[in-house]
């Protein structure tokens, strides 16, 4: 009889610490998509900010960073965010190098560094924690779970 009872309990153990697994690394994944879109916000908002500070010196940029802003939006996908952000980058780079010759602009030129830094630190969490919920999902049991938790593989973030 306790053989029985080892032979039904075994497997329910295991797939409580398999679904544990599961939710953990869901949330660590939710977690660090809401730091990306958070740090996507931020950098945002600097733009914005940014294209008050030149629109008398540098009017062409000014008002591509104005455009760039005002396409964000909050309901838009990751992948769409993230194009955004390439083409931001590239503003907020040529800007930069510009601000950096003058040195009345270090509080522009520090703003935007530490814009790009919480970007790069939240994109390389996000993509560890999809790789790790991605292959957990690509395993039997994990294929399982993902249907019984309605999980569906998440989008890598790839910078060019």
């Amino acid at each position: 009889m306790a053989v029985v009872w080892l032979i039904i309990l075994v497997p329910v153990v295991l797939f409580i610490f398999l679904f544990n697994d599961m939710v953990l690394k869901r949330t660590r994944v939710d977690y660090n998509l809401a730091v990306v879109l958070g740090a996507l916000e931020q950098r945002v908002v600097t733009a914005q900010e940014l294209a008050e500070n030149i629109a008398e010196t540098m009017p062409d940029e000014s008002a591509a960073l104005t455009e760039l802003a005002g396409s964000y939006s909050r309901q838009a996908a990751l992948t769409v965010k993230v194009e955004l952000d390439k083409k931001l980058s590239e503003h907020l780079n040529t800007i930069r190098l510009q601000l950096e010759k003058e040195p009345d602009n270090a509080k522009l030129v520090k703003a935007i560094k530490e814009a790009d830094s919480a970007m790069v630190k939240a994109e390389a969490a996000y993509n560890e924690s999809a790789r790790l919920i991605n292959a957990a999902l690509d395993q039997p049991c994990g294929r399982l779970l993902g249907r019984v938790m309605h999980q569906q593989p998440r989008v890598i973030i790839e910078r060019s």
